[in-house]
């Protein structure tokens, strides 16, 4: 099967695969044709004849999909089918919380203005530190407020991901690879770090 498209079109068809009520599974060859196409470059397919080339060589190379379950704590009993993803997704490339998923969210269109809103957000997320969240973190069965004493762990930027690159071409983690079998979390606590340039320099310190 042959997506041609960005992230959310590779990720709609694989999770509309895993959703089959007959659970057959199909091998993929991608195509990138999007904005950031940042699942194909964490894969090294960076234009349209190295897509080719992958494709005609017939050979399948296994990548790390995370589970993840909205509103409920098992995926036992949920049903198959379309139904299905309503509370169980698949993530491809990666997943934010915190700061970057507030000015996602904010940075919605309205009408003609969708461009002069979505400036409004971004510039919102450089010149403002963001309010922290607080969650729960469990990292293979170790609570992570247990070692700091917290019930909450306070959370300026949570980031799961599969590869080096996520969400519209950005880089959270250099050294996340998205087949060795591994999920990476990037997890910032510090408030100097929660605003957009303080991010950026955490970045570029992680990438020094």
């Amino acid at each position: 099967m042959i997506i041609i498209g960005g992230d959310g079109t590779i990720a709609e068809v694989v999770n509309g695969m895993f959703a089959r009520r007959d659970r057959q599974t199909l091998p993929i060859g991608l195509v990138p044709n999007g904005t950031s196409n940042d699942i194909c470059r964490s894969l090294g397919i960076n234009n349209f004849d190295q897509s080719l080339d992958f494709i005609l060589k017939r050979e399948t190379l296994p990548i790390d999909t995370i589970r993840v379950l909205l509103d409920t704590d098992t995926a036992s009993g949920l049903p198959e089918g379309p139904e299905r993803m309503e509370k169980c997704r698949y993530m491809m490339a990666g997943s934010c919380l915190s700061m970057p998923a507030k000015i996602a969210s904010s940075a919605k269109s309205i009408g003609l203005c969708s461009c002069a809103n979505s400036l409004v957000s971004f510039y919102k997320g450089i010149s403002f530190n963001f309010e922290e969240d607080n969650y729960r973190i469990a990292i293979d069965k170790l609570h992570i407020g247990d070692q700091r004493g917290q019930e909450v762990v306070s959370t300026g930027l949570l980031v799961v991901s599969n590869g080096k690159y996520i969400n519209g071409g950005a880089m959270f983690n250099p050294y996340s690879v998205i087949n060795d079998g591994l999920i990476d979390i990037t997890w910032v606590h510090d408030p100097a770090y929660s605003g957009y340039w303080g991010l950026s320099g955490l970045m570029k310190k992680a990438s020094a």
